[in-house]
């Protein structure tokens, strides 16, 4: 006759074996499922990161192609004056051509006046800028009861 505990301890070792064999099977589902679970995670992270770098990409790319319109347009603007200045020119040059030698005379002294004033006025802008470049810490501590630079100084009717 069979030893009766034997065939306990082996129907116990089956029954473990079948324990170990179910518990293994729902260990398998179960990182199944929490690695599936992380890939969809990590592709919905990976596509709302996509999404957030395309839609960057195309707002820059909407700037930059509104950036070169504008500086086109700003382009053509310039040109457009440039054309008209040019044509203003030829005009003038077309009309010096057709005066006659006294009035041109007449007209170059007079230009040649106008460049002198314009060059002293410059010249002692730049001058009068240098003087309160050097003063400026001087500026700072005058009375406020004093004219400033910009003032001009009225004469007292007597």
């Amino acid at each position: 006759m069979p030893d009766v505990g034997f065939m306990l301890l082996c129907k116990a070792a089956q029954q473990q074996e079948q324990l170990n064999q179910a518990a293994t099977i729902i260990q398998a589902h179960y990182r199944r499922y929490a690695a599936q679970k992380q890939f969809q995670q990590l592709r919905q992270a990976a596509s709302t990161i996509q999404q957030h770098a395309t839609r960057f990409l195309q707002r820059r790319e909407a700037a930059q192609e509104r950036e070169r319109e504008e500086r086109a347009k700003r382009f053509k603007a310039v040109m457009t004056r440039h054309h008209e200045r040019i044509q203003q020119l030829e005009l003038e040059k077309q009309r010096l051509r057709d005066l006659p030698i006294g009035q041109l005379d007449a007209y170059e002294g007079k230009r040649h006046a106008a460049a002198i004033i314009i060059q002293a006025h410059w010249r002692g802008s730049k001058q009068r800028e240098a003087v309160r470049a050097k003063h400026s810490g001087l500026l700072a501590l005058r009375p406020t009861t004093c004219r400033s630079p910009t003032t001009k100084h009225q004469p007292t009717g007597s």
